[in-house]
């Protein structure tokens, strides 16, 4: 495989730059603890290069799992009567000033489990963001060992805004009723928090199962709109409806390598014993119903590494549900009050970037408003968050009173904060020379090619120029000097400052204090071993004659682009071990410690001293080894041995 045919694979994924305004970013991180038998919750703020606003909260501002089943079981109660009334085939928008009343209400007590403060924050930023002509992306992240917080209906939140659906003459409204706002739920240390990127034109595979012991589905609403952003593709190639779903989604997420996968069926919660389980309901091979669950879906996403959005159009596969009967609290009331955990979280938690989902039974009329709202802002080449907030803006137009607050946006834990320039920069270098198949044949044939240069450069200026050129003492020390302390003093600038893993606060401390040593040990070693590529540039270019035709300034120019070069190095080598920490500390911590940090400066200052070995071989008996000619069938021979030994 060459680097050219690997660009065609590259541009796919570069994506065009949504419409619309830019986002500002808050996350609101709820935590747990346990207090003499009492199990509570406290909510900390924090921006991006901020941190925590108002710091760990007092115990009278935290909140406690009885508030959180009450809100749940006053939502469902709230779904059940509309449920309740369009099956008896009552208009319900006939009942908006009494329903909408009750539901704020709902909203309000949504809101007010957040301390005060958290909620001021929130509508500081919201109004920061609209006098800047910006959108607020507020991320809502819950420690882990709270997963069943996601129960609670946070999409319905309700907070003192200018804008919103209003009761009245009430300046309350819903958060989430606004285009400028965006709830997107996580949990801590679950997933990668990455930006999805949706190329133009689209990659998507649509799946929609109709068991023929099923209620049936209307199918039409979704594939029309669907087709509106692929209106160049056959619908067969994107759409499949028939037997076997979950073998046909293997066979063609592994074909096509999507970046959409939309999935039509309906979804169910069943209890097993004290805990629940959400099932999607597939189309067997027999054709009757394959009930699937996350644990079946997550390996088969795993073959299309592309996949940027999943889109669960059935209910209840974004529930993460509490067992709502009473249990005892305390330490290990963790176990005794297990969640039903959500499909979308599943997904999240083998990396998808993004999983949309309903969390509860949603009518089927309003889900095909959201649906046909979501690729429509597709179409139009917006963002995803723009695409969800319109979604659920059309669900609230089409009647559906409480069903607009059922989609939930899912992406990993953290904040995606996107890469400097310089950073993809040092990223795209580092992996193209360094991993890379070809780059490294290159770099094999290239090493052979400068030694074979070196040979005949020798033999000529060995036999024709005989009179050698000489060394200047303090020309080489000068040179070593400025490139050792340059060394000691920029690798260490580069680890202390990057922030890399300080604020992933979804991160256990051993895999962070691992990701500081690895930054640090690569730090020091891509400085030093790009400098000892770069002195035997030098050396080369020396050997062969080329400085007698250069000016001071184009040489000195040479050295400065090597110490640049070297510097860079360091940053790039800095960036790819602490992800390789990441990766390995959690399996293997012991890899990451203070010895091997300690190992790995040594060995820097070790390599560090090698150019210092030419000064020293000035004062022996084989200093005739740094004459033009033998000097260049050594180095020849040096590189011969690196290019054979290279694997």
């Amino acid at each position: 495989m060459t680097i050219a045919s690997l660009l065609p694979r590259y541009r796919s994924r570069e994506s065009i730059p949504p419409l619309g305004p830019a986002y500002d970013v808050v996350r609101v991180i709820i935590s747990r603890t346990v207090a003499e038998d009492e199990e509570l919750f406290h909510a900390t703020l924090e921006r991006p290069g901020v941190g925590m606003l108002g710091g760990p909260f007092r115990q009278r501002e935290a909140f406690q799992f009885s508030q959180v089943c009450e809100l749940r079981r006053a939502y469902e109660q709230r779904l059940r009567l509309q449920r309740e009334l369009e099956a008896c085939g009552l208009p319900t928008p006939s009942l908006d000033r009494y329903d909408l009343r009750a539901l704020i209400d709902l909203g309000r007590r949504v809101a007010e489990i957040l301390p005060q403060t958290v909620r001021q924050s929130i509508i500081a930023a919201i109004q920061r963001s609209r006098q800047r002509r910006r959108a607020l992306r507020l991320i809502l992240e819950v420690a882990r060992d709270a997963k069943y917080l996601l129960g609670v209906p946070w999409e319905l939140m309700v907070l003192p805004l200018v804008r919103g659906a209003q009761a009245e003459h009430d300046d309350e409204g819903f958060v989430l009723l606004n285009a400028d706002v965006t709830l997107i739920r996580q949990v801590q240390s679950i997933g990668c928090n990455v930006v999805p990127r949706l190329a133009r034109p689209l990659r998507l595979q649509a799946f929609a199962a109709t068991p023929t012991d099923g209620q049936p589905i209307d199918l039409g609403a979704t594939r029309a709109s669907i087709a509106s952003v692929l209106p160049d593709q056959p619908i067969p190639c994107w759409w499949y409806a028939d037997a076997d779903t979950l073998g046909e989604l293997q066979r063609r997420l592994q074909a096509t390598n999507p970046q959409i996968v939309h999935i039509l069926c309906h979804g169910e919660r069943q209890d097993i014993g004290n805990r629940g389980r959400n099932s999607l309901l597939f189309t067997h091979r027999d054709g009757y119903i394959q009930r699937v669950s996350a644990f079946d879906l997550a390996p088969i996403f795993s073959l299309a590494g592309d996949v940027q959005l999943i889109v669960l159009q059935a209910c209840h596969a974004g529930d993460a549900i509490p067992n709502l009967e009473n249990r005892p609290n305390g330490a290990d009331a963790d176990r005794e009050r297990l969640a039903v955990e959500s499909i979308a979280l599943e997904l999240i938690r083998q990396c998808a970037p993004a999983v949309i989902a309903m969390q509860g039974a949603v009518d089927q009329a309003s889900s095909e408003a959201f649906i046909r709202a979501l690729y429509h802002t597709f179409a139009q080449g917006r963002s995803l968050e723009q695409a969800v907030a319109a979604g659920r803006i059309a669900m609230r137009a089409a009647g559906g009173l409480v069903d607009w607050s059922m989609p939930v946006l899912y992406q990993g834990s953290g904040f995606a904060e996107p890469e400097p320039w310089y950073g993809r920069l040092a990223d795209s270098v580092f992996e193209r020379c360094v991993y890379h198949a070809s780059a490294q044949r290159t770099g094999r044939g290239g090493i052979a090619t400068i030694a074979l240069v070196l040979l005949a450069v020798g033999m000529v200026r060995w036999l024709l120029l005989p009179t050698p050129e000489p060394l200047h003492r303090e020309t080489l020390l000068r040179v070593w000097v400025l490139w050792a302390e340059l060394g000691l003093i920029g690798p260490a600038i580069i680890a202390a400052a990057y922030r890399g893993v300080r604020n992933r606060a979804d991160l256990s401390a051993g895999v962070r204090r691992a990701a500081r040593y690895a930054q640090w040990i690569g730090a020091y070693l891509g400085y030093v071993l790009s400098g000892l590529v770069g002195f035997t540039a030098l050396a080369a270019i020396w050997l062969i004659g080329a400085f007698a035709f250069m000016s001071t300034m184009a040489a000195l120019t040479l050295f400065a682009g090597m110490l640049l070069g070297g510097l860079f190095a360091s940053y790039a080598a800095a960036r790819a071990q602490m992800r390789s920490a990441l990766a390995i500390a959690p399996l293997q911590p012991e890899l990451f410690s203070p010895g091997t940090l300690t190992l790995a400066l040594v060995a820097a200052a070790a390599l560090a001293a090698a150019p210092y070995g030419v000064v020293f071989l000035l004062d022996t008996p084989w200093a005739f080894l740094l004459d033009p000619g033998p000097g260049a069938f050594t180095l020849a021979l040096l590189l011969l041995t690196l290019a054979l030994l290279w694997e």
